[in-house]
């Protein structure tokens, strides 16, 4: 090798490649984390590019457009349960057969098992960074030995998806908090999710959607409420809420399913329903949840149901809708207990 192009490896990586080259959307950073995860320094090619290995970086940038696929439109929770099952089914249909070439007697050097070892890592990193399954969840797909699954085996792992434990009291938190707490279970490989609401009345239709969104999220899950303050009531519906931001959001600790809750209070730089979108919009960004959580779609007015839409694409969330619910609104509720 000359000594000419030994100097030339030994440069460092400019500015520019390194800005193109490094995430710069929250999907981008959690392929990143779960990569690595997922690959356990396996594929470490020893040239860092920031805190990341330019392997990991490179496969992000390759699997980016798949995730985008996967989280590109809302889906109802009925598709989204459906999607966890046939996915996990996916990495289990994948790891069955490499551990059969690998270890069950097939001809190794006729049978590339590195293939379905492979591709089971990236699609488990797609998987994990989208909010369609876990960490632990893939890393079950696996088999409890690594040693795959029998027939018999597996219509009891897919039951245990939507298996789980409510919380009797959600915790409540601030608006830092929880995008710190978002933010640590994501690298973690629990799924996220946010649900967003001013929650004027915790009526059924709060309670179902929580609860079935826990549910539909499974056990390696964390599920966020945010209280919004008066403001946007008064922006959307031209009233302020009956109940203060406090007492809102302890009524809203206490519904089955929600984990955690905490506050988001609209800036005075918010004057509009235009405003309201282009923050929450950031807010989405900052938090970066896997998903975001909305009741029956026939309750929300359509161009708050588009601006939904338009905000979680832009922020590379998975916007998922209760299609069960009974459609219920909190303003004719309020009408109907007082009697107009």
């Amino acid at each position: 090798m000359s000594s000419e192009f030994e100097s030339l490896l030994e440069q460092p990586i400019s500015p520019e490649t390194e800005t193109l080259l490094l995430p710069d959307r929250p999907i981008a950073k959690r392929l990143c984390y779960n990569l690595k995860k997922q690959l356990s320094g396996n594929s470490d090619s020893g040239i860092s590019v920031g805190e990341y290995d330019l392997t990991i970086l490179a496969l992000s940038k390759l699997l980016t457009p798949s995730a985008y696929k996967i989280i590109e439109r809302p889906i109802s929770f009925s598709e989204y349960l459906e999607k966890r099952r046939q996915s996990f089914r996916w990495l289990i249909d994948l790891w069955n057969k490499y551990y059969e070439i690998r270890w069950g007697g097939g001809n190794v050097l006729e049978s590339n098992d590195h293939d379905c070892d492979f591709r089971h890592d990236l699609l488990s990193a797609i998987l994990t960074s989208t909010g369609i399954l876990s960490r632990e969840e893939t890393f079950r797909s696996r088999g409890i030995d690594w040693d795959g699954f029998q027939e018999d085996q597996i219509s009891p792992a897919l039951r245990e998806l939507n298996r789980v434990r409510y919380s009797t009291v959600a915790k409540v938190i601030t608006y830092e908090g929880a995008k710190g707490s978002i933010e640590r279970l994501s690298e973690k490989g629990l799924t996220t999710a946010i649900y967003i609401g001013v929650f004027d009345l915790d009526h059924e239709g709060h309670k179902g959607t929580a609860a079935r969104a826990k549910r539909n999220l499974g056990p390696h899950s964390k599920l966020f409420c945010a209280v919004v303050d008066k403001k946007l009531s008064i922006l959307q519906k031209g009233k302020e809420p009956t109940r203060d931001l406090d007492r809102r959001m302890a009524n809203m600790s206490m519904v089955k399913g929600i984990d955690r809750v905490f506050p988001i209070v609209l800036p005075d730089s918010v004057q509009s329903l235009e405003d309201t979108g282009e923050y929450f919009l950031k807010v989405h960004e900052e938090l970066a949840p896997h998903v975001r959580i909305v009741g029956n779609p026939t309750t929300i007015d359509t161009g708050l149901w588009e601006v939904y839409q338009k905000t979680c694409r832009q922020a590379n969330v998975l916007l998922v809708y209760n299609d069960e619910l009974k459609p219920v609104s909190t303003t004719s509720e309020i009408n109907r207990i007082r009697g107009i």
